[in-house]
Order: structure tokens, then C-alpha cells, then sequence
């Protein structure tokens, strides 16, 4: 198991002054979880198939403070250090990628969800 913390993670304390993100891999996917101090307040799952980084379900366990889309961007850095590319099965991850066009390269074709 690997862990990463990511760069714009200790730039989004916007909400949540203590919030880290924490990346742990395996061979088939893994998690990135957002702490406040000890306390878990967040997590994000995503799976592999070859070079797609599959965002799969993603939770706030605290509402209204910008948790989600800290995980959401945690992953993105992830999937652009490794040179992967992403498919946002997350309806929240999907919402995040359509107000972040700059990443539109990164994503795999997908099916629009209006």
C-alpha cells in the first residue's frame, strides 16, 4: 500500500483548516481519504482497468464544506502524476469534471448524464 499527499491538498484548506487528503493504492484500485486531524471526514474510491483510473463512489461524511471536491481534485492530481486517464462513475466526480474543463483531456469517453 502507497500513500501520497498531494500538493493542492495542503493548498485546499479552504473549509476544514487541519484537512489532509491520504492516497492508499493496490494493484486494482484504491482510496483517497480526507482527515481532519485523526478524524476521518471523507473518502473516495477508484478502481484500474490498464491506464483508466475509474472514480467509483465518493463520500463527505461532513456536509457543506468543500470535502468532496477536495477528494475529487486529491484523485485528479493522482491520475495526472501516473498518466492515467479518468472516467468519472461518481455522479459528484462527474459534476466536479464538467466545472473543471481544463482536465477534459484527462477523461475517457463518457456518456452524457442530463
Amino acid at each position: 500500500m502507497q500513500r501520497y499527499t498531494t500538493e493542492l491538498s495542503r493548498k485546499s484548506r479552504t473549509f476544514v483548516p487541519d484537512m489532509e487528503t491520504k492516497i492508499e493504492t493496490t494493484n486494482t484500485g484504491g482510496k483517497v481519504l480526507a482527515l481532519d486531524g485523526e478524524e476521518l471526514i471523507g473518502r473516495l474510491e477508484f478502481s484500474f482497468d490498464g491506464n483508466v483510473m475509474s472514480i467509483d463512489h465518493t463520500y463527505a461524511f461532513k456536509k457543506g464544506m468543500g470535502i468532496g471536491g477536495v477528494l475529487v481534485s486529491a484523485a485528479n492530481d493522482y491520475a495526472v502524476s501516473k498518466g492515467l486517464r479518468v472516467k468519472p462513475v461518481c455522479s459528484f466526480a462527474y459534476a466536479w469534471y464538467e466545472r473543471h474543463p481544463q482536465f477534459k483531456d484527462l477523461l475517457v469517453q463518457i456518456d452524457s448524464r442530463s
